[in-house]
């Protein structure tokens, strides 16, 4: 089942998602005020259509599990909204799939005992933008929304190039990119990575494929055969 989001004290129409730092997921969003949530308080609880259709907006505490959002810099603190996720049907990847996924490569992720497939795009799939340079020529700039994206991926693409034998990466940095990547093709946030256990040192492996998969498509075969 989809997870839900609930915004202490926000009302409807007001760029809400946007203002606690969830822009990421804000299309779509369809919005209901409560009387009490997670804090006691009022405000405004969101859900999203997936592929089974519209999830049930409800705040029932005996069913559900809620987790506080983790901090994001200075400017987004701990705290600042909750994610409600279903105890008995916690969300899957087919019902946090955007209605138009890019492509990508099919890569499973979470415990081993229950893993799931999750497609991870490829920088060069997502889309861009045609400008003109000042010369007149024509340069490709990616669309506003996957900007961080591709320049990290351009990071990560001469990382794996230049690396040598032996070398080591940060699983966390590793972690944090393949998730900026799979939420282009999924509302995945990162209180419900943390609820799913989609990262484990155990599985840096996983991880590590994943990001190449991204960036450098065409070494995942010879990594895979080293």
């Amino acid at each position: 089942m989809h997870y839900q989001v609930f915004l202490p004290h926000a009302t409807r129409n007001t760029q809400a998602l946007q203002n606690v730092g969830l822009s990421v997921i804000a299309d779509g969003v369809f919005e209901e005020q409560i009387p009490r949530g997670p804090t006691n308080e009022p405000g405004l609880l969101c859900g999203w259509m997936t592929n089974k259709g519209f999830t049930r907006l409800i705040f029932d505490p005996p069913s559900q599990d809620w987790l506080p959002a983790v901090a994001d810099g200075e400017e987004f603190p701990a705290g600042r909204y909750w994610v409600g996720c279903d105890r008995k049907s916690p969300p899957k990847p087919d019902e946090l799939q955007r209605r138009y996924p890019y492509r990508g490569t099919k890569v499973h992720l979470g415990p081993v005992d229950i893993a799931q497939e999750w497609i991870v795009p490829r920088a060069e799939s997502l889309p861009f933008d045609m400008l003109r340079a000042d010369d007149g020529s024509t340069r490709f700039v990616p669309q506003q929304k996957f900007h961080a994206f591709a320049q990290q991926a351009e990071e990560w693409s001469e990382v794996f190039q230049t690396a040598q034998p032996g070398g080591r990466v940060t699983f966390t940095a590793l972690r944090d990119f393949v998730e900026l990547g799979l939420q282009a093709n999924y509302r995945l946030i990162p209180e419900v990575s943390d609820y799913l256990h989609l990262w484990s040192s155990g599985e840096s492996g996983t991880v590590f494929q994943a990001a190449l998969a991204i960036c450098a498509p065409d070494m995942t075969e010879a990594h895979d055969g080293r």
